[in-house]
């Protein structure tokens, strides 16, 4: 179970990095309607807005789920030690 959740959260810190690169990148460009208006003029600002909303959403289950599976394989390793202490450890 526990490598399972380690390959879970793995693949959810690369989900977070690129929708984290994603939010960063429209983020900025709404910060910076001038620059974007210079460079990116094949965007519209809405549309802008509109992407960096939707990926948020994502971003934000993905960011959740990736503090679940941490909280996880943070607290297992110390139960099992706490259950194999107190001899309350089955391995049917």
């Amino acid at each position: 179970m526990f490598l399972l959740i380690k390959k879970i959260h793995r693949a959810l810190v690369w989900i977070i990095i690129t929708l984290g690169l994603v939010m960063g990148g429209t983020g900025l460009l709404l910060k910076f309607p001038a620059f974007a208006d210079s460079y990116f003029s094949f965007f519209v600002p809405v549309q802008i807005r509109y992407l960096h909303n939707q990926i948020s959403v994502y971003f934000s289950i993905a960011l959740a789920l990736m503090m679940i599976t941490g909280i996880w394989m943070y607290i297992y390793p110390a139960w099992t030690g706490w259950q194999h202490r107190h001899g309350q450890r089955n391995d049917h």
